[in-house]
């Protein structure tokens, strides 16, 4: 069998792993990857700072989400986020999360994937 797993240029290499060992012949094609607009980092910066508008949760989709929020906030600025808690998507997102320090809700029982 061949399989074309077309996916975002920094991607684990889990998938195409298993399907090799599965016998099939893959071919893995880079469809997008993850950049920063440049307008971003004003704007995260500016949302942090508004007591008004200034976020209760954040949620992150992605590690590398979580990565450039924090490089957006620039160095440090990520443990002055009191009150503000982070959550995730799946469990590999929840570990760049603890990695990075950044507060995070409390886990729901009914999901495994919660930070």
């Amino acid at each position: 069998m061949r399989v074309l797993l077309v996916r975002a240029k920094v991607a684990r290499d889990v998938i195409p792993d298993e399907l090799r060992a599965a016998g099939a012949m893959v071919d893995v094609v880079e469809a997008y990857e993850t950049v920063v607009p440049k307008r971003s980092r004003e704007r995260v910066r500016s949302l942090m700072k508004d007591s008004i508008r200034r976020p209760h949760i954040v949620t992150f989709t992605s590690s590398s989400t979580v990565r450039n929020f924090a490089e957006l906030l620039g160095s440090g600025k990520t443990r002055s986020l009191k009150n503000i808690q982070f959550a995730s998507i799946g469990p590999i997102t929840s570990a760049t999360l603890r990695e990075l320090e950044l507060p995070r809700a409390l886990k729901h029982e009914s999901s495994p994937w919660a930070a």
